[in-house]
């Protein structure tokens, strides 16, 4: 059961990115969640999180592939580690597939769904190096 509502709430994810709709990304962590993004402080909180989604957003991230490779459930809490590919658009029209690894820790609500309490993901691309960073 945990694993088709944990499935199901990704998917409510992807889906509304597709949409552009930030509000409803949020939706899918918890009240209190934490998004631990690559290069940045954590973004704490519903409000929080569906302002970095909105900006994403702006800045062409439109789309995204959650492949779950490992969950494990205990109770009310259950941890998922997956591969991710997220689809970028460049100002100048240029489409950029980055393929990523996550890590969500899920959390049971009291309604009896799933949303994610802890999100924390970066990209398989290298690092620039020393010399070509800006």
């Amino acid at each position: 059961m945990e694993r088709a509502a944990i499935e199901a709430n990704n998917a409510r994810f992807s889906s509304a990115l597709e949409r552009g709709e930030a509000a409803a990304m949020a939706d899918c962590y918890t009240g209190d969640g934490l998004l631990l993004p690559p290069g940045l402080p954590a973004v704490s909180g519903r409000d929080a999180i569906e302002a970095f989604w909105r900006a994403g957003i702006e800045a062409g991230v439109h789309a995204v592939k959650l492949e779950t490779l490992s969950l494990e459930a205990w109770g009310d809490a259950a941890v998922e580690v997956g591969r991710a590919t997220v689809t970028i658009e460049a100002p100048d029209g240029t489409v950029i597939a980055d393929v990523g690894k996550y890590v969500v820790v899920h959390r049971r609500q009291e309604d009896g769904s799933w949303r994610w309490a802890v999100d924390i993901f970066n990209s398989d691309a290298p690092e620039p190096a020393p010399a070509e960073r800006s």
